[in-house]
């Protein structure tokens, strides 16, 4: 039985992580192997191996076993699990709701994250077979998302040697992707009006913050206009385009055109993201006007309220603001 770690835990690299499209990701996370081909530390599994689970069993997808300074324990989602011939293989979903998805699914799509497996190490036992060992108990208690190992052959670490892994800057890598889209989707060049509006209000300007506010309310009212004239000609194209889909699906009895499903899939799509960034500046906007129609002891009593509130649960929780801001970090998104 492998030594004591101090956190009682074991991690076992499986196989290479593979995109499974829609958030989804598989791959094994355990491999079978014999004597004649174990790992480098001679350990392998088999069919045999007692994993602690059914096929169908479901466990948390982590990253680096929760020791990435970043990421920490945040569950990134929920693996199913299926023992076969090959392996355990599993299949799960990086969530939504998990800040570095883009990032994590990034590092999938680029080959360089592979499974690990964790097990409580006073749990593990293997049988020796010549040179080699079998490990005939491995209790799974999580599959984590980890960097390749360079050797690419499945090997078991205490979990306190995986922290030679490099340290993903996630912020930064989910930065470089948006700016990467923005600038694949996007281009000002044409359009001086949306331009100059960007421009103006650009954390860049070497306009003082008087003169930046009022051209950037300026160029807001020109956007809004031009806006209006695109809303007027979508409808003018969407009633010239009702009007041929009906004719040929209705009256001719012909199959709507391919191409033209596409493009109002297209135009529906671009006009959702068109909704929401407003829909979001209009509540942005309404918040400001809210409390712009407080009075001066209005806001203080609110403030004060709130603050009230805040160190009552520091008092009742016993957490220091530092701790409440760590336990947050700790917890998932």
């Amino acid at each position: 039985m492998p030594e004591s770690t101090g956190a009682d835990t074991l991690a076992f690299y499986g196989g290479a992580v593979k995109a499974l499209g829609g958030g989804k990701v598989g791959g094994y996370l355990v491999l079978f192997s014999g004597p004649d081909d174990p790992d480098v530390q001679r350990d392998y599994f088999t069919k045999s191996t007692n994993f602690f689970i059914e096929n169908g069993d479901k466990r948390p997808i982590l990253y680096r076993h929760g020791m990435h300074p970043m990421v920490k324990s945040q569950m990134l989602g929920k693996a199913t699990l299926t023992i076969d011939d090959e392996g355990v293989f599993l299949e799960g979903e990086i969530e939504d709701r998990f800040k570095y998805k883009k990032a994590i699914m990034a590092m999938v799509e680029a080959g360089e994250l592979g499974w690990s497996s964790g097990s409580m190490s006073h749990l593990v036992n293997k049988t020796p077979h010549g040179k080699s060992f079998e490990v005939v108990d491995w209790p799974i208690g999580e599959a984590s998302l980890t960097t390749r190992p360079v050797e690419g052959r499945t090997l078991a670490l205490p979990l306190k040697e995986l922290t030679d892994e490099k340290d993903i800057d996630f912020d930064a890598v989910t930065k470089s992707l948006n700016q990467e889209e923005y600038d694949e989707q996007f281009s000002l060049e044409g359009i001086p009006s949306i331009k100059a509006f960007c421009e103006a209000v650009a954390p860049n300007s070497l306009k003082d913050g008087s003169h930046r506010s009022e051209s950037a309310a300026n160029a807001a009212k020109e956007f809004i206009t031009i806006t209006k004239i695109l809303g007027e000609a979508y409808d003018s194209y969407a009633s010239r385009l009702v009007k041929r889909t009906e004719s040929r699906f209705l009256k001719q009895g012909r199959e709507i055109d391919p191409s033209t499903v596409k493009q109002v899939e297209s135009t529906l799509a671009d006009m959702g993201r068109v909704e929401s960034a407003f829909k979001s500046i209009q509540e942005s906007l309404e918040g400001i006007k809210k409390i712009s129609e407080m009075s001066v002891s209005e806001q203080r009593a609110m403030n004060e309220r709130a603050r009230a509130e805040m160190w009552n649960f520091y008092r009742i929780s016993g957490l220091t603001p530092e701790e409440f801001e760590n336990a947050g970090t700790n917890s998932t998104s």
